[in-house]
């Protein structure tokens, strides 16, 4: 069956051709008044903020390892100091203060300290922190109890090397997408280690503020 063809009266028709024509007129009243209000945008500025924030986070995760290194020094020459100490004291006297030898004690404090060491280094190639700080973020969330307690005890201790192993995590911040370092803290730990004997992390803390330290 052959369907009705819908037809239209010439007003009709007139009215609908009116009402085209007026509603592009303000279609395009209302176009040029939008460009003339909005700004145009420059997109090469956005670009260039994210080159920027991406150099940040490129230069955060290289020096990440420097510090990184700093730290694993010093947890060596801790061990250094240590064994000196005990082999000055009376040994019997120790045991009989704590019952335990003092050099199992250091012992147990380096796997303690070696596991706190390889954690941070975890946290930086597996879980993407961009600073030894960040990575201390990622152990209290993911890392074990005994893991916590120790970077806590490290936060909290007033020994000198662990002051200086607290010092050199906060001096590499990536904050807002900007990298910075705190160099003058560097050179002065760089100087504080240099004189309290510090051979395996003296070198490390050196290239964090280079040619400062070098110049004192």
């Amino acid at each position: 069956m052959q369907g009705k063809q819908a037809t239209i009266s010439i007003e009709q028709y007139l009215s609908l051709k009116q009402f085209e024509e007026n509603y592009s007129d303000e279609a395009s009243e209302a176009i040029a008044d939008l460009f003339q209000e909005c700004r145009v945008i420059d997109f090469s500025q956005y670009q260039r903020k994210a080159k920027e924030k991406r150099a940040h986070q490129a230069r955060a995760r290289e020096r990440s390892f420097v510090v990184l290194n700093v730290v694993k020094g010093l947890v060596l020459d801790y061990e250094l100091k240590m064994i000196k100490s005990a082999q000055e004291i009376d040994l019997e006297a120790y045991r009989a203060q704590y019952q335990q030898d003092p050099l199992e004690q250091i012992q147990n404090d380096m796997r303690r300290l070696g596991d706190f060491a390889q954690a941070l280094e975890w946290a930086l190639t597996e879980k993407g922190a961009s600073t030894v700080i960040e990575a201390t973020g990622v152990l209290r969330q993911h890392a074990t109890e005994e893991l916590v307690d120790t970077l806590n005890y490290i936060l909290m201790s007033d020994y000198f090397g662990f002051k200086a192993i607290k010092d050199v995590m906060e001096c590499a911040v990536l904050f807002d997408g900007v990298y910075s370092e705190d160099t003058a803290t560097c050179c002065r730990l760089w100087n504080e280690l240099s004189e309290a004997g510090y051979e395996y992390s003296l070198n490390s803390i050196a290239s964090l503020c280079l040619p400062e330290a070098m110049a004192m």
